[in-house]
């Protein structure tokens, strides 16, 4: 019945009817919760449907039951990506990449340290003290400065001493 269940499924997916997909892996798990390949299956039903969170939560559960199972991790790792959890995404593809010789793997590991970087460099870009100069009518009421101490941004806001009022 649960394999039924899951062909349905599968056709679901392929006639990209993701949430109907999603829906009758589930009833399908409810059969047979012991079955890797479901949750995986899941799992990339629930990244085509933007659910990433979900998806991270079945592929732990395919790898849960069944270690060695690559595409688990593939699918693990694209949810990570999204959520744009870089870090994790890339350790998540090392680990299935190790376990499958597949290009995906490569390509996604890729752009994790492409991502890994370009967020290295925005942060980096970030620690040099910056004042905010408002407009001249606002300045003499207001300075904005913002400063990096020990590796958090803070805000802080100085008020001019003479402030005017009408």
């Amino acid at each position: 019945m649960a394999s039924e269940i899951a062909a349905k499924a599968q056709n679901a997916f392929v006639d990209d009817d993701f949430e109907s997909a999603a829906d009758l892996y589930t009833q399908a798990i409810e059969l047979n919760p012991n079955d890797a390949d479901l949750f995986a299956d899941r799992a990339q039903a629930n990244i085509k449907l933007g659910y990433f969170t979900e998806a991270v939560a079945d592929a732990n559960k395919a790898i849960e039951l069944d270690p060695s199972m690559a595409k688990a991790y593939l699918r693990k790792g694209t949810a990570f990506l999204k959520l744009e959890e870089y870090y994790s995404a890339k350790a998540t593809l090392e680990k299935g990449s190790s376990l499958a010789n597949d290009e995906r793997f490569s390509k996604l590991i890729k752009e994790c340290e492409e991502l890994i970087a370009e967020e290295n460099c925005d942060l980096g870009s970030s620690e040099s003290n910056t004042v905010i100069q408002l407009s001249d009518r606002n300045s003499e009421n207001l300075k904005v400065a913002v400063e990096q101490q020990n590796g958090t941004h803070q805000r802080k806001e100085i008020s001019a001493v003479n402030s005017k009022y009408r």
